[in-house]
Order: structure tokens, then C-alpha cells, then sequence
């Protein structure tokens, strides 16, 4: 997945202890790749395990964790360092990336939040035997 790579030549003058140097083969950086896009399952996994998870408690059980998952989605939230950001002014890739980063946690917690109250509205109402057929 890696090899070695020839140094770049030392300035005229410089003499350095010569160091290995490595990069990402074709096929480590296709790894890679295929690595980060496992995560992305894994994220959907563990979103549709807590909501199947939710579902063997009592509707009233459930609607307090919910309560309680949103305190702590929103603490969460808030300790995050894109969260803690402001928009970055940074130019070129490192500005970019940042400001990617934060406008995903962004618009994460929206609709993680908007999740949360269409759960709150449907476990009140199947809480209180209005369960709604959608």
C-alpha cells in the first residue's frame, strides 16, 4: 500500500543524513479510499441500530430518551471544534476543508434535530394511542 519515493534533491550546499521517504501506492490510496467509504455504512448502521434499539422500550420510555439524546446531541454539538469555529477566511485547500467541515456539522445537526422532533411528535401521539400510519 506504500513505497518508498526518492527524496527531492537537498538545496546546493545542504548535506543531510539521507531519510526514507513514503507515499500511497495506486492501490493504497483506492484502500483508502474504499475505507472511507465504509464509514459512511457504518455511520447509517449504528443510525438505524439505535432507532430499532428505541423501539423495544415503552412509547413513553422512548420519548425520554429521546429528551435525553437531545441534550446530549446538542452538548455534544456545541464541544466540537467546527462547531466552535466561525466561518474560516483561510484561502486554498486548508480553508476549504474547514469550511467543509463545519458546514456538514451543520446541516448534520439540523436534520439530526429535525429527526429528533419528528420522533418526539410520533412517540406523543403512539404515546398517547393516536399512533399515526405513514
Amino acid at each position: 500500500l506504500i513505497e518508498e519515493v526518492p527524496p527531492a534533491d537537498p538545496p546546493p550546499g545542504v548535506i543531510r543524513q539521507p531519510k526514507p521517504h513514503y507515499g500511497a501506492t495506486a492501490e493504497g490510496v483506492r484502500s483508502y479510499e474504499e475505507q472511507l467509504i465504509a464509514q459512511l455504512h457504518d455511520e447509517r448502521r449504528r443510525s438505524h441500530l439505535f432507532v430499532l434499539q428505541l423501539a423495544v422500550l415503552a412509547p413513553k420510555a422512548a420519548l425520554g430518551l429521546i429528551e435525553r439524546y437531545e441534550r446530549t446531541y446538542l452538548r455534544q454539538a456545541r464541544g466540537t471544534p467546527a462547531s466552535r469555529v466561525e466561518t474560516p477566511a483561510a484561502d486554498g485547500a486548508g480553508g476549504l476543508f474547514a469550511r467543509l467541515v463545519c458546514e456538514e456539522d451543520r446541516l448534520k445537526t439540523e436534520a439530526r434535530l429535525a429527526w429528533i422532533d419528528y420522533a418526539r411528535r410520533e412517540l406523543k401521539a403512539l404515546a398517547g394511542g393516536q399512533a399515526r400510519n405513514l
